[in-house]
């Protein structure tokens, strides 16, 4: 009986043995685990951080662009109202240049008149004058 206790303890002895031997496996396994998700946390958090400088970048050209869109409309809007004011400053040059005009034609008209009324008096005083000197 007691050569069976010993056999049994030795097996027990070395089953204790190999389950020390599975434990410290299972630890190393455990802190290799834990160093793998370190470095994966790690990893996450400089993914993450790229993400955010990726997000603040893509604001920032977005604001940026806006600004110029905004600035590029105004400037179209200045532009268009300045030629909108040369236009007009044009139509209203050409209307006065025209209302020049056509009183300079009814002055050349009048003088042409006068000009006309001048040589038939003229004419006349010659006939005029033609026939007291004829008697």
């Amino acid at each position: 009986e007691i050569a069976e206790l010993k056999v049994n303890d030795e097996r027990q002895q070395k089953e204790i043995a190999e389950l020390k031997v599975k434990d410290e496996r299972q630890e190393k396994e455990i802190a290799e685990l834990k160093v793998k998700d370190e470095r994966q946390k790690n990893e996450i958090a400089k993914l993450t951080k790229g993400v955010k400088e990726l997000e603040d970048s893509i604001q920032s050209q977005q604001w940026t662009i806006e600004k110029d869109l905004e600035y590029k409309r105004k400037h179209a809007e200045n532009s268009m109202h300045r030629m909108d004011n040369q236009r007009q400053q044009a139509e209203n040059e050409k209307s006065r240049c025209n209302g020049e005009l056509n009183s300079l034609k009814e002055k050349c008209n009048l003088a042409a008149v006068l000009i006309i009324i001048i040589i038939i008096g003229v004419c006349w005083l010659c006939m005029y004058y033609n026939s007291q000197n004829g008697r």
